[in-house]
């Protein structure tokens, strides 16, 4: 899948029909993939995540008749007000907002990066309305349903300057394998989620996540006990025009626990390659807030000067800039990944080559997860639609049930 900015749109993965999304449930399992961030500067994100939104997309849902084969249904914790349909009902003035557990498994340039857990108070899509929706322009940022800040691992954030970049231990001028493990408690696909690993292949070769070199941090994965000492840590990084509300929203909303459940009852996964009109992406890859210093811990978290990543300079000067993403699997804990380093990691460009709008093939996507691993492959299908084109169906959609009931 190759998103080229500043056009490519949010895409979600589907069953093999197309009219549902693929849901996910990765508790005691590893989702590993490939990305190309080498073209991608400062101010641009390609993210690869996880949200809970529902596998119909809507679908029978007032008068959604769209549903997930047009691209309906999003929500993530942003709770965003940009979704102009939620649960079936119009949301074209933007008063409600879409909300609903979110896991960034991989968000990044080619200077900085960052996986990051976002739970919420909500068991599948919620709308909001009000203070729930956190928003921050109202002063409630910290005040919402969801984690907004989530819980991060940012090596860069977290000291280690020199992991992740061009040429750096993680090489970004290089694809990247990059392997994500949802460990539980008690080793079983039922378990409560206690901790959220990474490591990465590259050149045939493991390179493990590092470890946090900040002293009020410990570990090297997202755990409880790191995201606790985080929050206290980062605690003056928090943002200063919400002053009102715990910082600590992550251990507020359950933590792992939360994103646990989730999994359980399934996530959809979703690719985007976007810029930041609010921020720059400076809470990614700049020191921000900017009135802090560089020393105060969590402010900086990545190389990238205050004045870079304005978006209307790169949508006109950066139009070449794209991300890759390919050779995605998951199984069970070590299984998607020991082929690479026995061989060297494979290359995918021949697909890009080819023009394919699928993902490699190497099993059908009902292969069982007691296998060794499976790759999502071309029984998946993407789903790709702007806002407005859905907008146009479910309007339709509506006006043709309006009709049937006034003939009625």
């Amino acid at each position: 899948l190759k998103l080229t900015f500043p056009k490519a749109p949010r895409v979600y993965l589907t069953e093999p029909s197309g009219e549902r999304y693929r849901m996910f449930q990765l508790l005691n399992r590893e989702f590993s993939f490939e990305v190309d961030v080498s073209t991608l500067p400062c101010g641009m994100n390609a993210a690869l995540y996880f949200v809970e939104m529902p596998a119909h997309g809507g679908e029978g849902l007032g008068n959604n008749n769209a549903g997930a084969a047009h691209g309906l249904g999003y929500c993530d914790a942003r709770c965003p007000h940009e979704v102009l349909f939620i649960q079936g009902e119009a949301n074209l003035e933007g008063s409600s907002g879409a909300c609903c557990v979110e896991m960034d498994v991989f968000e990044g340039n080619k200077v900085a990066s960052s996986m990051t857990a976002h739970p919420c108070n909500t068991a599948g899509l919620a709308k909001c309305s009000g203070i729930e929706c956190g928003d921050s322009d109202k002063h409630e940022y910290y005040r919402g349903i969801c984690d907004k800040d989530g819980c991060e691992f940012n090596p860069f954030r977290l000291g280690s300057k020199a992991f992740f970049g061009p040429n750096a231990t993680v090489n970004t001028l290089k694809p990247i394998t990059v392997v994500t493990q949802f460990l539980t408690e008690d080793g079983s696909d039922h378990g409560q989620l206690s901790e959220i690993r990474r490591l990465y292949i590259q050149d045939g070769r493991e390179i493990a996540n590092p470890q946090s070199l900040l002293p009020e941090i410990q570990g090297d994965s997202i755990s409880d006990h790191m995201c606790a000492q985080e929050k206290v840590a980062f605690v003056k990084t928090r943002d200063a025009f919400n002053p009102v509300g715990n910082y600590d929203q992550f251990g507020l909303k359950g933590g792992l626990s939360t994103m646990g459940m989730a999994f359980e009852r399934g996530m959809v996964l979703a690719f985007a390659l976007w810029d930041d009109t609010a921020s720059r992406m400076q809470w990614l890859d700049a020191l921000s807030p900017h009135g802090l210093s560089p020393e105060v811990p969590g402010a900086l978290r990545g190389p990238c000067h205050a004045q870079w990543g304005e978006p209307a300079w790169m949508r006109k000067a950066l139009k070449d800039s794209y991300a890759f993403v390919s050779s995605l699997r998951f199984g069970e804990i070590g299984s998607t990944y020991s082929d690479m380093i026995q061989r060297g990691p494979s290359s995918s460009r021949a697909m890009a080559a080819e023009g394919s709008t699928n993902l490699a093939s190497e099993q059908s996507l009902r292969a069982d997860l007691q296998k060794p691993a499976a790759s999502l492959g071309d029984s998946a299908h993407l789903i790709a639609m702007s806002s407005a084109a859905a907008a146009c169906l479910f309007l339709a959609s509506a006006f043709v049930t309006y009709r049937r009931r006034q003939a009625s």
